[in-house]
C-alpha cells in the first residue's frame, strides 16, 4: 500500500486519538480514501458523513466539483489542517482560512493585530467590530500586506448543509488594503455557538472566492 505523505499526517493523528495497530492503519486510510475520492456534493448523504470519525468539510474553489477535506491536524492555537485527495490542503481558525497549499498562490501565515472577531462569540456581535489582519503570501515573489476590515451583522438567516438545517447569524466582512485591493468575505455562525457552518472567502482580489460548508466539526 503506497500511501501520500499527507495521509500519513492523518493516520499519525488518528492513531494518537485512538490507539495503533495495522489494521487501524488500514481503516483511517480506506476512510480518507473514501471520503476525499472526487464526487457531486448532491451524491454525499447525512449518513455518510456522521459515520466517519473524523472533522470534515467541504471546498468550492475556482467553480470546480466540490472537494471533500478530512481533518489531519489539530494544534493548540485552535489551528485545523484539512486535507484531500487532490493536494490541496487548508488551515482554519475558527472558521476562517488563514494558511493554504497547492492554491494558484498560497496564503503562508495570517496575523491578528488584537483578536479574530470569530474567536469570541461572533454570534453575539450587534452591529459591526473593526479589526486589522496581516496576510502573507508565497510564490516567486513572496509579499505581505495589511487588510483594514470590519464584520457586519446582517441578520439571522436560515440554511441548509446536507440535509440538516441550521439557525444562522450572516456576517459580512469587507477589507481593504492598497487602493486595488478590496475583498468581501461572508460567514454563517450557529445562532447558539458561534461555529461558522458556511463561508465564502476570498484570500486575495485577484483570487476565485472559496465556499467553505462545515460538514462534520471537530469533537
Amino acid at each position: 500500500m503506497k500511501i501520500n505523505p499527507r495521509i500519513c499526517l492523518i493516520i499519525s493523528f488518528a492513531l494518537f486519538l485512538g490507539g495503533c495497530g495495522e489494521s487501524s492503519v488500514g481503516n483511517i486510510y480506506l476512510v480518507y480514501k473514501d471520503l476525499t475520492a472526487p464526487k457531486k456534493m448532491s451524491s454525499i448523504t447525512r449518513e455518510e458523513i456522521n459515520n466517519n470519525p473524523y472533522g470534515t468539510i467541504s471546498i468550492n474553489y475556482e467553480s470546480k466539483a466540490p472537494s471533500i477535506m478530512v481533518l489531519g491536524y489539530v494544534n493548540f492555537e485552535n489551528e485545523l489542517q484539512y486535507m484531500s485527495s487532490n493536494d490541496l490542503s487548508i488551515v482554519t481558525r475558527f472558521g476562517r482560512i488563514i494558511k493554504t497549499i497547492g492554491f494558484t498562490e498560497d496564503l503562508v501565515d495570517t496575523i491578528f493585530v488584537g483578536s479574530d472577531p470569530l474567536e469570541d462569540k461572533p454570534h453575539l456581535i450587534k452591529n459591526s467590530v473593526k479589526y486589522t489582519r496581516i496576510v502573507s503570501f508565497g510564490g516567486d515573489v513572496p509579499w505581505q500586506g495589511n487588510l483594514q476590515c470590519e464584520v457586519v451583522n446582517e441578520g439571522p438567516e436560515l440554511i441548509t448543509v446536507v440535509e440538516l438545517d441550521f439557525e444562522t447569524i450572516r456576517l459580512v466582512e469587507e477589507c481593504k488594503g492598497v487602493k486595488w485591493w478590496r475583498v468581501k468575505n461572508t460567514f454563517w455562525v450557529d445562532a447558539y455557538s458561534g461555529l461558522v457552518w458556511k463561508s465564502y472567502q476570498i484570500l486575495f482580489t485577484k483570487e476565485p472566492r472559496i465556499e467553505l460548508n462545515t460538514l462534520k466539526p471537530l469533537g
